[in-house]
């Protein structure tokens, strides 16, 4: 790779710029990487399948194009951190698969591939389902580019889960500390595998200032925590859509300024109290409904031990209920498709 290749920043001790694809945008210390663990990997299928030329003989020419299309394909979709590094690394993926190509090492490149991944069976399952192939291998651009999806997928896994261990307090310490172990030789032993290329870059505004180009998902996370350490940053989880966020101004935010997951449109910082009034209300409902019929049949089961047809119900009663609570949490389900099955009781 060249020197100009990958996720462009300048930082200034306190805050980066990105300089990509004609963004100028400005970064907190930590909030790159915060923008980049926000991404479902599930959602870059779709994106892989609205590319043209898919069904196209593997040539060096045409895996360009398609990584290229591809390429800005994914910046209409994502935010730009994401949509480069989702890039980054399935140009370095498509690389891997053209040397084997290149070398007539197709066969060794896929077994050693299967093998070192041989757990991921559900990951492989999603990425190749509702396709013409099973399995990796080179028969077209499609498949190429699936096998890259799945490359990608675990570097992705593995630089979130790193992550998330590094930041959280509550993490279970043996793990922590096996993160902590390979976070260190990363930066030590195994410094080798960093990919952050270094410039000193001229501008009128600001004169000298430090440019980075990091070409890896790892590599970001480390050049991030590096930077974290420094700057002694806060992490905080925000309480409407879950994900991690960068703590700015007041030390009580409890809501991320990222688009919401109820309304794109805005963020949780904006209509998270809102949505927190309305999930209580929906929960003071759905509690107060079911605490009467639970304390109806309660007492009629006790007034009437041996009346089988109220014991069963209040079963029925006790055991669906832990079954809503799941759907309503996680939104498969509304409060008038539960009140409507509490009827029946």
């Amino acid at each position: 790779m060249n020197m100009d290749f990958g996720l462009a920043v300048t930082y200034n001790g306190t805050s980066y710029t990105l300089l990509c694809e004609g963004i100028v945008k400005k970064y907190p210390v930590g909030g790159l990487i915060c923008e980049y663990c926000r991404l479902s990997p599930t959602s870059i299928k779709p994106i892989i399948m609205e590319c043209t030329g898919l069904d196209e003989a593997v040539t060096p020419d045409s895996m360009t194009d398609a990584i290229l299309q591809l390429h800005e394909k994914l910046f209409e979709h994502f935010p730009p951190v994401t949509a480069i590094m989702i890039s980054l690394e399935f140009q370095d993926a498509s690389s891997d698969w053209m040397k084997a190509i290149r070398e007539n090492r197709i066969e060794e490149y896929m077994n050693f591939y299967a093998d070192e991944n041989s757990g991921m069976e559900s990951i492989k399952e999603f990425i190749f389902a509702d396709t013409p192939y099973p399995s990796f291998g080179c028969g077209s651009i499609l498949q190429v580019l699936l096998s890259c999806y799945f490359n990608f997928a675990l570097v992705y896994i593995n630089t979130k889960f790193m992550f998330y261990n590094l930041i959280d307090e509550n993490i279970d310490p043996d793990q922590q500390d096996r993160v902590l172990k390979l976070y260190r030789d990363l930066c030590g032993n195994l410094i080798h595998i960093q990919q952050i290329d270094f410039r000193v870059l001229a501008t009128a505004e600001k004169g000298l200032e430090s440019l980075y180009n990091i070409k890896t998902s790892m590599s970001l996370l480390l050049f991030e925590m590096a930077n974290a350490q420094q700057v002694n940053q806060q992490f905080v989880k925000c309480s409407n859509c879950g994900q991690v966020f960068v703590l700015e101004g007041r030390s009580d935010t409890i809501y991320c300024n990222y688009p919401s997951p109820q309304n794109k449109n805005k963020s949780c910082r904006e209509i998270g109290a809102q949505v927190a009034r309305a999930n209580k209300e929906k929960s003071d409902i759905v509690t107060g409904a079911y605490r009467k019929k639970y304390m109806r049949y309660k007492m009629a089961t006790k007034r009437h031990p041996y009346d089988h047809d109220k014991k069963k119900k209040f079963e029925e009663l006790t055991s669906g209920m832990k079954e809503w609570r799941v759907k309503l949490s996680v939104g498969t389900a509304n409060t008038d498709e539960f009140l409507k099955w509490l009827e029946q009781f």
